[in-house]
């Protein structure tokens, strides 16, 4: 009977104990109830990245070189060729006649060149034009140009007859000097003429200075 009663009061008091547990554990049991509830609902997902030791491929840059632009080929433009009327000595300004010829050299001219007084010039046509100077009667000087297209092959083939000729730089396209004789045969542009100097001047430096001067001046005005 007491066996009883003892066992009796030791259940009534464990189901006290639990009676008076039982809040704490629902409180506990409800908060990991909500926990696992807001993880659901906030839908968060815990994601593991692996992260990836291997080199990233290397970008291969291309550069796009423009193609060039294309040629145009233009035809060719035809040239035109202007042909100049020549005169019979083959230059425009060479003289057609003995009056032209005396022209290039003046009376004065001739005087201060030959240091004498030219009192006349007289033109003549043969077998060129030639202008002829003059001191009183006497034949001082004469400029010869032929009628024939001028040629340093015409120059060299009087050449022969003066054995003492010269050539003399830098007067004409080319020339020879005879002091024998006087006589100085010049080839320009395409003329021939020839100065012969008669003046009597036995100097014969003297008279390759007036001969050349002479020459320059009949250049100057036939170029």
């Amino acid at each position: 009977m007491l066996k009883e009663k003892w066992f009796s009061s030791r259940l009534g008091f464990v189901g006290g104990f639990i009676i008076l547990l039982l809040p704490f554990v629902l409180i506990a049991c409800g908060g990991e109830a909500a926990t696992l509830g807001a993880n659901q609902t906030t839908g968060v997902t815990n994601v593991t990245t692996v992260s990836s030791n291997s080199p990233t491929p290397a970008v291969v840059k291309q550069t796009q070189v423009p193609s060039p632009a294309p040629t145009t080929t233009q035809p060719p433009v035809a040239s035109k060729t202007i042909t100049k009327p020549t005169s019979s000595t083959g230059s425009s300004k060479a003289p057609k006649n003995g009056e032209e010829a005396c022209a290039l050299v003046t009376k004065e001219e001739a005087s201060a060149l030959l240091e004498v007084v030219v009192d006349q010039l007289k033109p003549e046509a043969t077998t060129g034009f030639s202008c002829n100077y003059y001191v009183g009667e006497q034949l001082i000087l004469q400029v010869f140009f032929e009628k024939v297209k001028g040629s340093k092959s015409l120059v060299d083939s009087y050449k022969i007859i003066y054995p003492d000729a010269q050539l003399i730089p830098g007067v004409g396209d080319y020339n020879w000097w005879s002091a024998e004789s006087g006589r100085f045969e010049l080839f320009q542009g395409s003329s021939n003429f020839d100065l012969v100097m008669l003046s009597g001047e036995t100097n014969k430096a003297k008279l390759l200075e007036q001969a050349t001067q002479l020459a320059q001046l009949v250049i100057s005005r036939i170029k």
